[in-house]
């Protein structure tokens, strides 16, 4: 079977989808709220190469997001009653810490 290279909008469309999932696995398994600023689904279609599809797009998201997320669970330097806002600035991914002012769903 031969695919069809992905261009740049479908491959945004697929970060956002992919990190909407993400904060809702998290949030359900480890009981702390996790947000995505519009910054990091951008960078992560970055990372990705319109030619390899999907499977780019989940590589970038475990490699510059899960991964140190799950270094902060682990390390216990987040807490059930934190949010953590994630975006892309200077080039890095940042995790924010911020007190939760209301439950998120």
């Amino acid at each position: 079977i031969v695919f069809k290279p992905l261009n740049r909008g479908t491959i945004l469309k697929i970060s956002e989808n992919m990190l909407k999932k993400l904060e809702k696995r998290i949030s359900s398994n480890e009981n702390i709220a996790v947000r995505f600023d519009d910054s990091v689904a951008q960078h992560i279609a970055d990372c990705a190469k319109c030619e390899n599809g999907a499977r780019d797009v989940r590589r970038a998201i475990i490699t510059e997001v899960e991964s140190p997320l799950s270094l902060l669970l682990l390390e216990k330097r987040v807490s059930p009653s934190e949010l953590v806002l994630v975006s892309f600035k200077n080039g890095n991914i940042l995790f924010e810490r911020q007190e939760k002012i209301a439950k998120w769903q």
